[in-house]
């Protein structure tokens, strides 16, 4: 059974991204480079793999919401911002989220800690990205015994999925 719900996803993820290729704009990250760049280096992160995400997230758009209220290139929630700030002991205002270097700053470093969280496994520190790190934590401590995408399939909603296999395909595409 799981075998063929990974396939069907895999067929229907496979199907949507090249139609979705053919038919739309590519969405492009190239004006923001300096900052993408610069943050990724900051925080030894590929480069690729942030552009990939801001390309998933907004489409490069820096006036981006999402339906939960993410907000800019790299789609920040304003209490995960204030955490983050918090943490880095910088002052916080809703406002840096709209501008592309402070929420480039922000979703490299974030993504910098939940790789160091999850032993540098990008496909873990991209779902819990999207839906969270104490979600996928839980995941993993529900079951040890399994493999991380088996962790993914078990657990991550379909959303969450979606927005790893597609970042990690525009990531394996850049390289």
């Amino acid at each position: 059974m799981i075998y063929s719900n990974i396939k069907i996803f895999c067929v229907l993820f496979c199907t949507t991204t090249i139609l979705g290729s053919w038919f739309s704009p590519q969405p492009d990250v190239s004006s923001h480079k300096m900052w993408i760049d610069k943050y990724a280096c900051e925080f030894s992160i590929d480069e690729n793999l942030v552009a990939a995400m801001i390309m998933t997230e907004s489409g490069g758009d820096v006036k981006a919401v999402s339906t939960k209220g993410a907000h800019g290139l790299m789609q920040i929630t304003p209490a995960t911002a204030k955490n983050l700030c918090k943490k880095l002991n910088i002052h916080f205002s809703a406002d840096m989220l709209w501008q592309a270097e402070r929420n480039i700053f922000l979703g490299c470093y974030y993504v910098h800690h939940l790789l160091n969280t999850f032993d540098g496994c990008i496909v873990l520190a991209l779902a819990a990205y999207n839906c969270g790190p104490n979600r996928v934590r839980g995941w993993r401590q529900k079951t040890p015994h399994l493999t991380t995408w088996k962790i993914l399939e078990a657990h991550a909603s379909s959303e969450t999925k979606h927005f790893v296999w597609s970042v990690l395909y525009r990531y394996r595409n850049r390289n």
